[in-house]
């Protein structure tokens, strides 16, 4: 919400999972950008939940508004619970990171309630190329590795939870994956809006890990002085790719926007859909395949039905 007085808009509506903290937030939002005029709102969505995505998404359409940009990043790495399958036939993982911002967009489509040249930008993080303790994601068949992966039966082996955001082969950075590679597909049917994947990088201060066990957000305290850094320096990745007007020269329609040293996860960016990018030390071409890209759409999109 930086700048949002700056940057023209009238008005930035906050989609939360929790109603008290979002009118908290709202307040203290109020007060900084007293000056800009900006109105906030709130509307509630639980991206782990179907009913929740068409819920705010026909509130958004209530309001008879264009929407000129939209921010997904209401997912997170969670707690134990991210292994259980919702009714949609995914894990919860894969729900709050994946299908559910998915399921939100399509029904903001559907409602044609963004504006011309919008701007979608989907949270993605560096583990989705395998960063620190999270596996590098693996797709050797495919479509049908997203799906196994979206319901957790690629390994043939139950779930176990091995950390926060359950750092196993489909967990939180595979997610971040599978969800980028949906919006570079969705790029490819919807060249009148601009859609990216931008990670904030390694960033200190936010609530990604507000679900996870007490000895690891001591080990990531620790570690955020010397290897992360700040949230204001996070967030200015957000405001670029949602304000900037250079940014989609700089990025077009389609990019995969993190940092250029995975392992650090700080610093400069670049674009991981590029063809270049297959050479940097431990990055996957699964960015620059764009069958797979498709494979993933059609296999997220299974899990909207599932639950309509």
């Amino acid at each position: 919400v930086q700048n949002s007085g700056q940057a023209g808009f009238s008005k930035v509506i906050l989609l939360c999972r929790n109603e008290g903290r979002a009118k908290e937030a709202i307040e203290l939002l109020k007060h900084e950008a007293s000056k800009s005029g900006t109105v906030f709102e709130y509307i509630h969505f639980d991206g782990s939940d179907n009913a929740s995505s068409r819920y705010a998404a026909q509130a958004l359409k209530d309001r008879n508004e264009k929407v000129d940009c939209i921010l997904l990043n209401a997912g997170g790495m969670g707690g134990r619970g991210v292994s259980k399958l919702t009714s949609a036939g995914c894990t919860e993982q894969m729900a709050m990171n994946v299908v559910g911002h998915a399921l939100l967009i399509e029904e903001m489509l559907r409602h044609s309630t963004l504006s011309a040249g919008a701007r979608i930008v989907y949270a993605t993080s560096e583990s989705a190329v395998g960063m620190g303790p999270f596996p590098k994601p693996e797709f050797p068949h495919g479509e049908d590795s997203v799906a196994k992966h979206l319901n957790s039966t690629f390994t043939g082996k139950p779930l176990k939870w091995t950390g926060p955001g359950y750092m196993g082969v489909s967990g939180y950075g595979c997610s971040k994956a599978i969800g980028s590679m949906y919006f570079c597909h969705l790029a490819t049917l919807h060249p009148e809006l601009y859609i990216s994947s931008v990670s904030p990088g390694a960033t200190s201060g936010t609530a990604a890990m507000k679900e996870s066990p007490g000895w690891f957000v001591c080990i990531a305290k620790t570690l955020a002085a010397v290897m992360m850094h700040g949230l204001q320096k996070g967030t200015a990745r957000y405001v670029d790719a949602l304000t900037a007007h250079d940014y989609p020269q700089r990025f077009p329609s389609g990019a995969v926007v993190m940092s250029f040293d995975n392992e650090k996860a700080t610093g400069k960016v670049c674009n991981y859909a590029l063809e270049d990018t297959k050479k940097k030390k431990n990055v996957t071409a699964h960015f620059q395949d764009k069958e797979l890209h498709a494979g993933a759409y059609r296999a997220v999109q299974k899990h909207f039905e599932a639950s309509a």
